[in-house]
């Protein structure tokens, strides 16, 4: 059977770049033959020796003058956002990428097609004839997207309807879709996301340190609560030793701003760095800290307690009930309680002083727990497992028949 993954954007650096990419490898171990059609850039290359085919539409050209339009409107590469798109932008998008996929199809002839996104690319698709193939996957950045520009709405909602399956990552997500979009329940399968064993794995893991090593991993931007976080640690550091670590990239005056309050505080920031240094990384810190605001499965989430990591994490909505009662009544993970929001990733301003604090309490918390050794991986390791890439890529696979 040949696959056609499609992302409409750049396969690399941000969540759903890492989702098709292990979509990929995982086809391979079954010996699918597949093919994939993204985005691309000035300074993005991008290559995968487990592809047959490969097609990149290419931004800041000539016939695309604008760069790649992100699914976040923070991407950690030159972006546009799609509400500053204008109708003649959107308009060469679309045109740029009908020729692709119809050159696509025509070229590699795929038997199914796996979409990213429940946005503008996957509803191009049905409006080209080809939704009865063609299951999609919602990464959450959509439904933002589609929330935050009612312009897009209609044209979404109908082509995406029109799309043999549509995959959530959890029980929460499939019920927002299915009310937002209005696709029927039963049209909607939950597959969460997962993490490659072969590199997350706790093997050669480093004793826990006397002054703990503290790791966020992920876009460099507001959304992601960092500001709180560091304010946090400023405050953290005054009466109890402990290092921060930033791993990602952002763009524009968010991350120079992030950037810019963590070297004041002399918190080290790793830039982008690869999947297995990113491992190394984790297996060589205490607690991993993800302070996001909004998410939608947090694959960085999974990969840091793969590699036996402690975590706190915001209470983002759907996470609980896919990572299953053990894992969150164990004491691997320390919630925090999300602060008010007047927006899907933006918080009510009084409410931050609030959140910082409870940030504050639930570091300081796990921080007791590793110095007592009240933090043990190995009873966790089958279930943590269990929710590996090769778990997701079954779920879908039942689809393929």
């Amino acid at each position: 059977m040949k696959l056609l993954h499609i992302l409409f954007q750049y396969p690399g650096k941000t969540g759903s770049g890492i989702y098709v990419n292990n979509l990929i490898k995982e086809a391979s171990k079954k010996e699918y033959s597949q093919g994939m059609l993204a985005a691309s850039g000035p300074e993005l290359s991008y290559y995968n020796d487990k592809l047959d085919y490969l097609d990149l539409v290419r931004f800041d050209t000539e016939e695309l003058s604008f760069p790649i339009p992100g699914m976040s409107d923070i991407m950690p590469y030159k972006s546009t956002r799609y509400r500053d798109m204008t109708i003649e932008q959107v308009s060469a998008w679309k045109t740029s990428f009908k020729k692709a996929i119809i050159k696509a199809v025509d070229e590699y002839k795929p038997d199914k097609i796996i979409s990213h996104h429940l946005w503008v690319g996957s509803a191009l698709l049905a409006e080209l004839g080809l939704g009865d193939k063609t299951m999609a996957i919602c990464h959450s950045t959509d439904i933002r997207q589609y929330m935050q520009n009612p312009g897009y709405r209609k044209f979404v909602r109908e082509g995406c309807g029109r799309l043999s399956r549509i995959f959530s990552l959890n029980q929460t997500q499939k019920e927002e879709i299915a009310m937002l979009y209005g696709i029927p329940l039963d049209r909607i399968t939950v597959i969460g996301g997962g993490f490659d064993t072969e590199i997350f794995n706790p093997i050669d893991r480093e004793e826990f340190h006397q002054v703990p090593e503290l790791i966020y991993a992920g876009k460099l931007s507001h959304a992601k609560g960092l500001l709180p976080l560091l304010d946090a640690y400023e405050e953290i550091i005054k009466d109890t030793p402990i290092k921060l670590s930033l791993a990602g990239t952002g763009t524009g005056s968010e991350a120079a701003e992030i950037i810019a309050r963590a070297e004041s505080l002399g918190v080290m920031l790793l830039g982008s760095v690869t999947q297995h240094k990113l491992a190394d990384i984790f297996r060589a810190s205490d607690l991993f800290v993800l302070p996001s605001y909004y998410e939608g499965l947090p694959l960085v989430l999974l990969e840091a307690l793969a590699c036996g990591l402690p975590v706190v994490t915001t209470d983002i909505k759907g996470l609980k009930e896919y990572i299953g009662k053990e894992l969150e009544d164990s004491a691997l993970i320390e919630f925090v309680p999300l602060p008010r929001m007047r927006g899907m990733d933006i918080p009510v301003e009084e409410c931050i002083e609030g959140f910082k604090n409870n940030l504050k309490l639930a570091i300081k918390k796990q921080i007791r727990s590793i110095h007592k050794g009240y933090i043990s991986f190995a009873p966790h390791k089958e279930v943590v497992e269990s929710l590996s890439w090769e778990g997701v890529f079954e779920r879908i696979s039942y689809f393929l028949k």
